[in-house]
């Protein structure tokens, strides 16, 4: 590994002991080498803490930073970022895995173009039980789109009745573009805020081979477990978590500076538009609406 790694990996984890070695050997076993892993433990009560000590002392690539409580999700990912300046960045999952070719895939990709934001793949989510293959989520891929088709094909996914897991949320990010959307707020769907707002300032590419494995259930699996998740007690959120959704995808929309005036009107009525068109086509039972939260 180079003196300064081209890419940065943050591992946020609190009590991952089951699902954490085969993250890391999947993350250590990469075709791409030139990466520092930061694992940032959030005052785990299990056997996370000798885990990863047992990983930064026989690989120079993984770096181990515990704390002594647990400050929450939220803050665990903020943290993991604000450890790089690496040119790339992502978010690793503790309970993930991934083919050998992901990461070299993704940096060979997002190398091509400063337009380029943000690079995953399609990710096979497998069952935390049984560890079958329960579903596909495809990611969405916006290259080649003007900035509001960019936000409207995002937006889109949302409610697709193909189910969106946003796996992409975990994929090779370009750093100083992310950097200007930092840090992540305590809100439902924080995740979906990010990306709406990402793909204002760039293309989404997504390759189209399953190369990454995500464990669905529990917090993956709807937002009110995500909520539950986050410790978020708002009882509106609880009852309409959709609905505050689409309240905070309202002022991305009119406080970004990456639209005029007219085209965040457009927007916004669109937005709506959608909002409640789709929960009225859930409510009859048309299309299936789900939210992957950060855990």
């Amino acid at each position: 590994m180079s003196k300064k790694p081209v890419l940065t990996i943050g591992l946020p984890v609190y009590n991952g002991e089951a699902y954490l070695r085969e993250a890391v050997d999947s993350l250590l076993a990469q075709d791409f080498s030139n990466f520092e892993l930061i694992i940032s433990d959030n005052g785990s009560s299990d056997g996370t803490q000798q885990l990863c000590q047992e990983y930064a002392l026989k690989d120079v690539r993984v770096k181990y930073l515990r704390h002594d409580i647990n400050r929450g999700a939220t803050w665990n990912f903020n943290y993991v970022f604000k450890q790089t300046s690496a040119p790339y960045f992502m978010w690793a999952a503790h309970d993930d895995y991934w083919q050998p070719s992901y990461l070299k895939s993704c940096v060979d990709i997002i190398q091509r173009s400063e337009s380029i934001v943000l690079v995953s793949s399609f990710c096979d989510c497998v069952d935390v039980k049984t560890g079958g293959t329960v579903l596909m989520c495809p990611g969405v891929d916006t290259v080649g789109l003007r900035v509001l088709v960019r936000f409207k094909r995002y937006k889109r996914s949302l409610h697709s009745p193909v189910i969106n897991v946003n796996a992409m949320f975990y994929g090779v990010y370009r750093h100083k573009v992310l950097k200007q959307l930092m840090p992540l707020k305590t809100k439902l769907a924080a995740d979906h805020l990010l990306l709406a707002e990402l793909s204002l300032w760039g293309e989404f590419v997504i390759i189209d081979r399953d190369l990454m494995n995500k464990r669905y259930g529990g917090a993956s699996s709807n937002m009110h477990n995500a909520a539950r998740a986050l410790q978020i007690n708002n009882p509106v959120a609880f009852r309409y978590p959709q609905l505050v959704r689409e309240i905070n995808l309202q002022t991305i929309i009119f406080q970004t500076e990456r639209l005029r005036f007219w085209e965040r009107i457009y927007l916004s009525l669109w937005s709506w538009s959608n909002f409640f068109r789709c929960s009225f086509l859930n409510r009859m039972g048309t299309i299936k609406t789900q939210g992957e939260e950060i855990r």
